[in-house]
């Protein structure tokens, strides 16, 4: 472990010395640890150095790199935060990313979360969320935040006939129906009871929970209800379709991308892989490989790992051919503009109208 802090306190020298950062070390080391791994190594390099790791690669890293290599060495609560802010705090609420991360969690999760939110923003987290959202979509994300679904595994079939009757009530009403009755639904039913839900949804309709949701709904509420509805269906296919999401078409929804793969990549990542293959007929490593570039990527991909048959990815070619006396800080400018979101015009009628 000595010589494992020897290598990371090189590599960000040359960052301070203005030459560019070793992120094959960087990326090496950290991203092939355990987290008690990660903080015994943190607790070494203090002793050694009498300096903080995550400080000293926030300040020798950049973009979207930095996110994903600190995330490393927080826990899941601290970068669940991070991303939650960000979406709350841009030139627009982003309410996918919102909904990716809130939606998500668990009641354990989502309690760490806020006290994560509070500890480092110095924000109630259902505050903050309730005063830059709104519509249905808002009362449903602060609802989440109460941690309130059932933990019962027993399924109540009387109850989901119930449930059942009432969804079709409001998703097939002329004039779309209350919708604080799915809402309640959504966030308190254990997902044993959803499931059990939506098999009476399908027999009382027809049709699955999903298809009437995209073809009723719109907008960001919609979003909500599927993402709780595909988790629940069947979370490795939801988790395969959102990296697919995050990076179809023009530009990449970075902080989707980060947050599934940094929250998937201890365990279930090897069922994502083969799935995402299957669903898609490419591998999510060649989809990473043509969406993003530099150091990001490499972290990416160490994260993910090879897929069946492959070489592990992280020492990208790209990496052996850039010189070695590259200026950093211009390698980290570019990185971060290539990484930056494209700005937005301010929409908040539109956002109202879309719930």
């Amino acid at each position: 472990m000595d010589k494992e802090c020897e290598r990371l306190n090189g590599a960000m020298d040359r960052a301070m010395r203005g030459l560019r950062t070793d992120d094959k070390a960087i990326i090496e080391i950290l991203t092939n640890k355990s987290d008690e791994q990660r903080k015994e190594l943190s607790a070494k390099y203090k002793e050694l150095y009498q300096e903080d790791l995550l400080d000293s690669l926030e300040r020798a890293t950049a973009g979207n790199f930095r996110k994903v290599i600190c995330g490393l060495l927080k826990s899941p609560a601290q970068v669940n935060a991070g991303y939650v802010k960000d979406a709350l705090e841009g030139f627009r609420v982003d309410y996918e990313a919102l909904i990716g991360v809130i939606c998500v969690l668990n009641n354990e999760e989502i309690k760490a979360l806020k006290e994560a939110y509070h500890e480092e923003f110095g924000k109630k987290l259902e505050e903050h969320v309730r005063s830059r959202t709104s519509g249905d979509v808002g009362t449903m994300l602060v609802s989440l935040l109460q941690a309130n679904r059932s933990e019962s595994t027993e399924v109540d079939e009387g109850q989901a006939k119930t449930d059942a009757q009432e969804l079709k009530n409001v998703f097939y009403a002329t004039f779309g129906g209350d919708k604080s009755v799915p809402i309640t639904i959504f966030v308190n039913r254990s997902y044993d009871q959803l499931r059990a839900t939506f098999n009476e949804y399908a027999t009382l309709t027809n049709s699955t929970i999903l298809a009437d949701i995209e073809s009723k709904l719109s907008g960001n509420l919609a979003k909500a209800f599927l993402t709780i509805g595909s988790l629940v269906i069947d979370d490795v296919k939801y988790y395969a379709k959102t990296l697919y999401d995050s990076m179809k078409g023009l530009g990449t929804r970075d902080a989707i991308l980060m947050f599934v793969v940094t929250r998937t990549y201890r365990t279930k990542m090897k069922e994502i892989k083969p799935a995402y293959l299957k669903e898609y007929g490419e591998t999510l490593t060649s989809w990473i490989e043509d969406d993003t570039s530099g150091a990001y990527k490499r972290s990416l991909l160490a994260l993910v790992g090879p897929e069946g048959g492959e070489e592990a990815p992280a020492e990208s070619t790209d990496q052996a051919a850039k010189p070695e006396t590259q200026d950093q800080g211009q390698e980290q400018a570019t990185e971060q503009a290539a990484e930056a979101p494209a700005e937005e015009p301010p929409a908040e009628a539109t956002e109202q109208a879309a719930e």
